[in-house]
C-alpha cells in the first residue's frame, strides 16, 4: 500500500508538471513562427493535440501511435524548440501512463535538449528523476539471475500453437474466499481477454492458435479446505499436496494424468492448467523442465475476482500461461534492465495489450523462430 501510494503521488507530480509545461510550450510556438511555413506549423500543433486529446480519453496507445506517426514529421522539418519540446514532453507522459518508464525517462531526456528556460529545465529535471526512481524500485529483484531458462517444446503445454485445451480450476483452500458464480463468470470473462492477445501475439509470428476450456470448481475437499496453499513468497507451502488432491477429486492419479487424458479427449496439441485461488498474492508457474514428473505443469494463480486499478488478472493469466509454454521471467534477470522493455516477462505494462511478445520470449514458446542474440546466456531444456 505504501509504494501505491508513493507511484501515485509520483503521478500527479508528472501529471501536473508536464500538462503546465506541455500547454506553456504551444503559447510559446505562436510566437516563433517568423521563419516557419505557417501551414507546416499547423500540421505540428494539430498533430500534438490530437494526441494530447486521445491521452485526455485514455486512449493511451492511440496516443503513442499518432505521437510514432509524426516522428518523421517532426524530425524532417524545421519546427520552433518550444514544440519539439511539447512532442517529447507528451510522449514520455504517454509512456508514463503505460507504466513504460524507461521510455518516458527517455522521451523526458530527449526534450531536455529543446529546454531554453531554467523553468523548463527544472520541470524536466523533476519528471527525469521521478521516472528513474520509479524503474529503479520496480527492479529490486533485477539482480537475482544471470541465467535465462527455457524450455520450448516440453510438457503437456509444449508450445503456443494449434490446438490448446485450457483447464481452468478454481480452488478454495485453507485461505482464500469461495467462488460464487458471478465470482467465475469475471474471471473468465478476464481470461477472454487473455487469450485474445496470446492468439494475437501468436499470430503475428506465423502461429494459429485456437483454445477450448474444461472448467472445473474444488470447493468441498476437506483436506484442500484445511491447508493455505503458500504463494512465492512463502516458497509453495502445500502446493503439491494440494495440485494431487485436486487431480484426485478429479479422477486422477496425479496432474500430469489429468493434463493428457483432457488433452486427449480434446483433441488438442496442447493442455495448460490453471488453479485459481481466490486471493491476492503472487502467482506462479510451475513448469516441466528437463521433463515431467507425476505433478506436470500448472500455474497457482492468486487473484481476488475484483476490479483493481489496472488490468492485473489478464495480466497474470497470460504472463503464467507463457511460463507453461517454456518462457522465462526476464524482470529478476542482471542484464535485461534494459533489453525487450515491453515485453510481458519483463515489466507489466497499465494495460495488457501494451504488452507484447517480443523474439526471445517468442522463441522460448516454441513459435519456431530463430534464437535471438542477448546480453545475458540462455540454458535450454528440452
Amino acid at each position: 500500500m505504501q509504494r501505491f501510494v508513493t507511484y501515485m503521488l509520483v503521478w500527479l507530480t508528472v501529471v501536473i508538471a508536464a500538462a503546465f509545461l506541455f500547454n506553456s510550450m504551444l503559447e510559446q510556438g505562436k510566437t516563433a513562427i517568423t521563419s516557419v511555413d505557417k501551414r507546416s506549423y499547423a500540421r505540428h500543433v494539430a498533430l500534438l493535440k490530437a494526441a494530447e486529446a486521445q491521452y485526455r480519453e485514455q486512449r493511451y496507445q492511440a496516443a503513442l501511435q499518432t505521437l510514432d506517426d509524426g516522428h518523421a514529421l517532426f524530425a524532417q522539418a524545421q519546427v520552433p524548440d518550444q514544440l519539439h519540446l511539447a512532442y517529447y514532453l507528451l510522449k514520455g507522459k504517454v509512456h508514463w501512463s503505460l507504466w513504460e518508464y524507461i521510455e518516458a525517462d527517455q522521451a523526458w531526456s530527449a526534450a531536455t535538449r529543446y529546454a531554453r528556460t531554467s523553468k523548463q529545465r527544472q520541470v524536466l529535471t523533476k519528471l527525469t528523476h521521478d521516472s528513474r526512481q520509479v524503474v529503479n524500485d520496480i527492479n529490486r529483484e533485477r539482480d537475482q539471475r544471470e541465467v535465462y531458462l527455457a524450455s520450448p517444446h516440453v510438457g503437456p503445454a509444449a508450445a503456443l500453437k494449434g490446438k490448446i485445451v485450457l483447464v481452468y480450476i478454481f480452488v478454495v483452500d485453507g485461505g482464500g474466499d469461495g467462488w460464487s458464480v458471478r465470482d467465475r463468470g469475471y474471471v473468465l470473462d478476464n481470461w477472454r481477454a487473455a487469450q485474445a492477445w496470446l492468439q494475437t501475439k501468436a499470430q503475428q509470428y506465423g502461429s494459429e492458435t485456437r483454445f477450448s476450456q474444461r472448467v472445473f470448481l474444488i470447493d468441498k475437499n476437506p483436506q484442500v479446505n484445511r491447508m493455505r496453499v503458500g504463494d512465492l513468497n512463502t516458497k509453495f507451502r502445500h502446493a503439491d499436496d494440494v495440485v494431487t488432491l485436486v487431480a484426485r477429486q478429479l479422477g486422477y492419479p496425479d496432474m500430469l494424468s489429468l493434463s493428457e487424458d483432457i488433452k486427449r479427449q480434446e483433441g488438442a496439441d496442447q493442455a495448460m492448467v490453471l488453479l485459481h485461488i481466490a486471493r491476492d498474492g503472487r502467482s506462479y508457474a510451475s513448469r516441466c523442465m528437463h521433463g515431467c514428473s507425476a505433478l506436470g505443469e500448472f500455474v497457482v494463480l492468486f487473484e481476488a475476482p475484483r476490479s483493481k486499478r489496472w488490468q492485473s488478472l489478464q495480466y497474470a493469466q497470460a504472463h503464467e500461461s507463457l511460463h507453461l509454454f517454456g518462457a522465462d521471467d526476464l524482470y529478476n534477470i542482471r542484464q535485461a534492465k534494459y533489453y525487450d522493455v515491453r515485453d510481458i516477462m519483463n515489466y507489466p505494462s497499465s494495460l495488457l495489450q501494451a504488452s507484447t511478445l517480443e523474439t526471445l520470449t517468442a522463441w522460448s514458446v516454441g513459435l519456431g523462430i530463430k534464437k535471438p542474440a542477448t546480453p545475458f546466456k540462455i540454458k535450454t531444456f528440452h
